[in-house]
């Protein structure tokens, strides 16, 4: 299958700037039914570096991920997304909390897949300022525009709707 999405990717625009990926923890390593994991299956086919995003906890994730899309300070959002990500903004948009008899649970893991790979992109940012010596409070996992190119002229308010950060 890995090898299929890499085939696919390479007939995309984008591909020759292509420079690493980050894959869900308890995904890229090896499989019980596979010969090789996800990490080696992009390297070895895509010549593409995977890295396993850090193994946080849930509730950890979804704070870096809070305070990419809405610092608490500020108010501002470190991330722009393109229209074009149309799955993400559908999650963004329906992603909920399971709800129990106490009120709001964990996090459903309905309609969630785009949203977590934004996740593990933000916590992986977040691990990496963090190990170059800036402090948690002027991490800047800013600013990053998910998806789309840039275009000369337009500024990223013009071109790309800010998310909100709604109930995660």
């Amino acid at each position: 299958l890995h090898e299929e999405v890499i085939d696919l990717c390479r007939t995309r625009p984008w591909w020759p700037h292509v420079a690493g990926g980050i894959i869900d923890p308890y995904a890229g390593g090896n499989h019980i039914y596979a010969g090789l994991s996800p990490v080696e299956v992009w390297w070895r086919h895509g010549r593409v570096p995977i890295t396993m995003a850090p193994r946080f906890e849930v509730e950890d994730v979804i704070n870096r991920l809070q305070f990419a899309l809405r610092d608490p300070e500020n108010g501002r959002s470190h991330i722009t997304v393109s229209p074009e990500c149309k799955r993400l903004l559908w999650e963004m948009g329906h992603w909920r909390r399971v709800m129990t008899r106490m009120g709001l649970g964990k996090p459903s893991d309905n309609n969630c897949d785009a949203i977590k790979a934004l996740a593990y992109y933000v916590s992986a940012k977040y691990t990496e300022s963090a190990q170059s010596g800036v402090n948690a409070h002027g991490i800047r996992v800013a600013d990053y525009t998910i998806g789309g190119g840039t275009k000369s002229g337009v500024s990223h308010a013009d071109r790309y709707r800010q998310v909100d950060r709604r109930d995660f």
